[in-house]
């Protein structure tokens, strides 16, 4: 006896796949070590007490004052001896004043910190800078970065591109000590 196979059913075609989504791809969050300009637009006369709060890593910055306004970082500069460069933040926009010391710079501190950033620039453009007074804790970690929209950045997923670990305004939090979850954002560039 010959088996015959069954001739197969007609089967519809296949749907065709839908297109795949496109995926925003960001480009490396640029680090930029500042180099203080050689120029500046103001100036006064200060002192500087202690080695930067702000940067904590780098032994060329110093938290100085001009009566009784904080400016940190200032950096020390060969091409301004007796002085410090105070930049802005964020440091792309003027003015950048010129502190002429009336005191010596302290010795710079021994710094065992790994660089940090100072000022951050998010994938929106939204500058966010560090803040060097007190502030809150979430959990066991500090707000350190204040945005203009209110939100606080805690931390720093770091690869090629950096990832904010963020927090809601604390309007918006549901309790004092709670953000209520967490959002993440990427970061364009940092100056250290």
């Amino acid at each position: 006896m010959t088996v015959r196979p069954t001739p197969a059913p007609d089967l519809p075609s296949p749907t065709p796949l839908p297109p795949s989504p496109t995926v925003a791809v960001s480009p490396p969050t640029q680090v930029i070590t500042y180099r203080p300009p050689t120029t500046w637009d103001q100036t006064a006369s200060g002192s500087c007490f202690i080695t930067s709060v702000a940067l904590l890593s780098r032994r060329d910055a110093f938290r100085c004052s001009i009566d009784n306004q904080l400016r940190d970082p200032c950096f020390a500069v060969a091409e301004a001896p007796q002085s410090v460069l105070c930049p802005p933040t964020p440091p792309a926009v003027a003015p950048v004043v010129r502190i002429t010391l009336t005191a010596p710079l302290p010795p710079p501190a021994t710094s065992l910190f790994k660089p940090e950033p100072w000022v951050v620039e998010l994938g929106n453009g939204q500058v966010c800078g560090i803040v060097t007074g007190a502030t809150a804790l979430v959990g066991r970690r500090r707000l350190n970065y204040a945005c203009p929209d209110g939100k606080w950045v805690l931390d720093f997923l770091r690869s090629d591109v950096w990832i904010a670990e963020m927090t809601p305004p604390i309007s918006q939090w549901p309790s004092p000590s709670d953000p209520g979850g967490f959002i993440h954002r990427t970061v364009r560039r940092v100056w250290q």
